[in-house]
């Protein structure tokens, strides 16, 4: 595959994923109240809300993009050569890259809505983010050894 069909491919995902943020984004700013009789702070957590729906939805479209991506590779050199193994790593810098924005996300949640459970949730997007990392280091340091 040349790198001019990789950039096709690649502007085609993120006209795709642009798309989708701005469907989420006219839907969301529908089903909210119209802040613009509201005070400050009711303007900056409208407006803190809509970022956290909007890094979400940017981290799912991330990952669901990512993974029918490499299904697809997976499926073609399968086809090809079925012996041959098949790498991962693209998949694990989709996974990363999506993890990250959802504990970007889960900051901005956390630091919104002070609750027990928010704070839950960021441990657990950045506990599941670190064990991905450790697993994908630790097959790199296997590969190189085998």
């Amino acid at each position: 595959m040349g790198a001019g069909k990789r950039s096709k491919y690649f502007i085609k995902l993120v006209l795709l994923a642009l798309v989708v943020l701005l469907v989420a984004v006219v839907r969301i700013c529908s089903a909210q109240d119209n802040p613009s009789t509201s005070t400050i702070h009711e303007i900056a957590f409208f407006w803190l809300n809509l970022a956290i729906d909007i890094l979400h939805l940017l981290a799912c479209v991330i990952i669901v993009m990512g993974s029918i991506l490499m299904a697809t590779r997976y499926l073609v050199a399968k086809m090809k050569s079925p012996i041959k193994p098949i790498e991962f790593k693209p998949f694990a810098r989709y996974l990363i890259v999506g993890l990250d924005i959802l504990i970007g996300a889960e900051l901005l949640a956390t630091a919104t809505a002070e609750t027990i459970e928010r704070s839950l949730m960021l441990f657990l997007v950045i506990a599941a983010r670190f064990l991905i990392a450790f697993l994908i280091h630790m097959e790199r340091k296997w590969e190189e050894i085998t």
